[in-house]
């Protein structure tokens, strides 16, 4: 009786395939007046269309929010699906959207600018990340760069996958080396936990090099005076 009442459940119960990123452009870096880094952290809604909507800003750091929004919010999406006894329909599902820009130096460490702010509290439907590992800057990288990665999750939050969507090689080690550190809480669907997808961004500003010291703000440095080769005698 409990095995035959086990299958029934196990029939009723509806298999759920989070939505799955097709298109969408990466954030930009900031201007190189932006001196700090940041974090934002997103929580969205895929409708049954693909389209992102609802976006409800959890973590905010100014100025890179609007910089990642004014991205994510033209991203599409194959919808989440769910499949009952074999027949298959769209639904609405959610998503979670992580960046984190590194500040301009080649060390972590504080630096100056906003500190980042949780604004709201992340729902049971989107899956959260409980702990992050910024990136470290690759030292042979001369250079800028954002990254985005498709990270699938199992229903405990595990990360299943780390698919590189807008990757650049001479950053990838150091990207993935640190979202394989990141801890996550699950996802639920209808009461259920459920596979999920997390959509990490990471903003490598270039490094600022400092002027040398008798260089004022804004301007080149002055080149010290030639040396003066000794004239020979009788000049």
């Amino acid at each position: 009786m409990a095995i035959a009442l086990s299958a029934v459940l196990s029939a009723q119960q509806p298999s759920y395939m989070p939505p799955h990123l097709v298109r969408g452009d990466l954030p930009s870096l900031p201007p190189p007046t932006v001196v700090g880094g940041g974090e934002v952290l997103i929580e969205a809604t895929v409708d049954q269309t693909g389209a992102l909507t609802r976006p409800v800003v959890l973590r905010t750091t100014p100025p890179y929010t609007n910089i990642v929004l004014d991205a994510v919010t033209r991203w599409r999406f194959t919808p989440a699906q769910i499949n009952t006894n074999g027949k298959e329909a769209f639904v609405n599902g959610s998503v979670l959207i992580a960046a984190i820009y590194r500040p301009p130096t080649l060390m972590n460490g504080p630096t100056l600018g906003d500190r980042p702010r949780d604004l709201s509290t992340a729902s049971s439907s989107s899956p959260y990340p409980v702990s992050t590992v910024p990136p470290t800057f690759p030292p042979q990288a001369r250079s800028g760069s954002v990254l985005l990665y498709e990270v699938p999750l199992d229903e405990n939050g595990q990360v299943a996958n780390i698919r590189g969507v807008g990757a650049d090689p001479g950053f990838d080690a150091a990207a993935k080396d640190a979202i394989i550190q990141w801890k996550f809480r699950g996802a639920s669907f209808d009461g259920h936990s459920v596979p999920s997808t997390a959509y990490v961004i990471f903003g490598f500003a270039p490094p600022v090099v400092g002027a040398p010291i008798n260089a004022a703000p804004g301007t080149s440095p002055i080149p010290p005076p030639a040396p003066q080769l000794p004239l020979p005698p009788g000049n």
